[in-house]
């Protein structure tokens, strides 16, 4: 069993890098801190810990990571007051953000006495960023270009050097060592892939990898799915334990570590294969330019801002607005349909039917609850996939009649054929894919419940509802626990959800029966 990085720290933090071995430890430690927000106090030459002195004592965010958790931030502590960290020089830190050419890069070196360690930042929480990450599947990015230049230029000074990088950061460390000239290849130590996607088969030949490949070592959790994107299996790779679960395992604050380096898994997980093998398959039948089109088009539309956070689409009130852009419904046109008398007639029509329906909901909860209970294992997911059928032949329907009503001109409705596209590729990975489904599943019924929990709290606090809030409790807890991916087996989840839906449909029932009674019995 082994520990977290903070613990490899605490056993080896004594023992100073200069002149020592480093190992994969090492590597997790020194990739996680290139994650660091160095920007605002960043002292070139000085320590680590002088460094981070001045972030620690502010008030954070310390890291430009999507979700920053308490791990993080003990980890960034722990480094600092360390002999092993805490006295590395820093050199040369770097970061670009470009939002017209979409570009996000960020690296800093650690000088360790006879040789440094050049980390690469992966994806930081900037949605130029994100964008970046699907570039990679049909071009060349700046990002790549620009770690080549960087490592091109340590490698010139002098310097022996050890890269690594991790998630987005491994991909440009390979890009740097594949494409850098021969005669500065004896400089490039090793190279370390911390669960990275593979260069693009369709942009680079895999061919490229061939001269550096005994000097890389690729790593990866068991659950890992971003590290199999285009891997074309050429390059060694070890597996890694992790304390988390499912696609959480892809944090490398959460990789388990022993005094000697990374502790060594088994094997890969085999949903996350399966889902890697379909997203890769999904990809081979997609064209570069179709892909180009797709990913401009979605982001585009989801915001016109170049150098957005993710953290501005924090709130219902920003994810509607985003929702606005990607089906073009912005305020003047939901005004226009509302001032629509034939609008109107259909929406009057559609509240009469959902209030007919209404009466049957509890029913149609509990009996699907009771399947549930019967057949654990198969009755979830058959319900999500039907579910997620419906959804996808709904949104069919509602693009079919958007080209009907433009006279069939597939070039005003571009944007939502390729909305629809994408949700048929993405549907097509999960329901072909062996695990797809399951991973399908879990995410549907966490996402319901928390919906549904929150729907309860509000009814909590508008009614002073005892009942309603340990409701809410109750959907959030088992929401959390879906999307978790904790699992004591297939059946206990599905009975436990079944007995849920069997509570929630005779609550419901007797709910609308109390609403009715008059009108009910006279």
């Amino acid at each position: 069993m082994g520990g977290s990085l903070k613990d490899y720290i605490e056993w080896r933090g004594d023992i100073s890098l200069s002149g020592a071995e480093l190992n994969e430890a090492d590597n997790f430690v020194l990739c996680q801190l290139a994650y660091a927000d160095l920007g605002r106090h960043y002292r070139e030459g000085q320590s680590l810990a002088d460094n981070l002195g001045g972030l620690l004592s502010s008030e954070g965010p310390y890291y430009k990571l999507v979700f920053e958790t308490d791990e993080d931030r003990a980890l960034l502590g722990a480094a600092a007051a360390s002999e092993r960290f805490g006295r590395l020089r820093l050199l040369r830190f770097s970061e670009v953000l470009d939002g017209e050419k979409s570009t996000q890069f960020a690296a800093v070196t650690f000088d360790l006495g006879d040789r440094v360690f050049t980390a690469i930042r992966g994806t930081d929480c900037t949605l130029m960023g994100w964008k970046e990450n699907f570039m990679l599947g049909f071009r060349e990015v700046g990002a790549q270009k620009l770690a080549l230049e960087y490592l091109r230029r340590e490698l010139l000074s002098g310097r022996r050097v050890v890269l690594g990088g991790h998630s987005k950061g491994a991909n440009l460390a390979l890009y740097a060592a594949a494409m850098l000239e021969k005669e500065l290849q004896s400089g490039l130590l090793f190279v370390y892939l911390n669960d990275g996607p593979g260069l693009c088969p369709q942009v680079l030949p895999p061919e490229l990898t061939a001269g550096v490949s005994e000097k890389c070592l690729v790593l990866r959790p068991e659950y890992s799915v971003v590290g199999g994107l285009f891997n074309s299996g050429t390059l060694r790779e070890k597996r890694v334990k992790s304390s988390a679960a499912g696609p959480f395992q892809h944090a490398l604050v959460t990789w388990e570590v022993g005094a000697l380096g990374a502790v060594e898994a088994a094997g890969g997980d085999e949903n996350a294969a399966a889902l890697c093998d379909s997203m890769n398959n999904a990809l081979d039948k997609l064209d570069m330019k179709s892909r180009e089109s797709y990913i401009d088009s979605i982001f585009s539309l989801i915001t016109n801002r170049k150098n957005a956070l993710l953290s501005d689409f924090r709130g219902l009130s920003s994810f509607e607005r985003a929702a606005g852009r990607l089906f073009e419904i912005g305020e003047r046109t939901a005004a226009s349909a509302r001032d629509d008398s034939a609008d109107k007639g259909q929406l009057e029509r559609l509240r009469l039917i959902l209030k007919g329906v209404s009466k049957y909901i509890g029913a149609a909860l509990a009996v699907i609850g009771a399947l549930c209970c019967l057949f654990p294992p198969a009755a979830p997911v058959a319900v999500a996939s039907f579910s997620a059928a419906a959804l996808l032949a709904a949104q069919v329907m509602i693009c079919v009649r958007a080209l009907k009503k433009s006279g069939w001109s597939f070039s005003r409705e571009r944007t939502r054929l390729a909305i629809l596209a994408c949700s048929i590729v993405l549907y097509c990975a999960l329901m072909l894919g062996c695990g797809g489904t399951a991973v399908f599943t879990e995410a549907f019924c966490g996402v319901l419940l928390c919906a549904a929990a929150f729907a309860s709290v509000r009814r909590a606090f508008r009614r002073i509802s005892a009942v309603c809030a340990a409701r809410g409790v109750f959907c959030l807890a088992l929401g959390a626990w879906f999307l978790s991916g904790t699992r004591g087996g297939a059946v206990f989840p599905g009975a436990v959800l079944g007995l849920f839906l069997v509570c929630e449909g005779i609550w419901r029932t007797a709910s609308y029966f109390s609403r009715n009674r008059a009108e009910l019995f006279g």
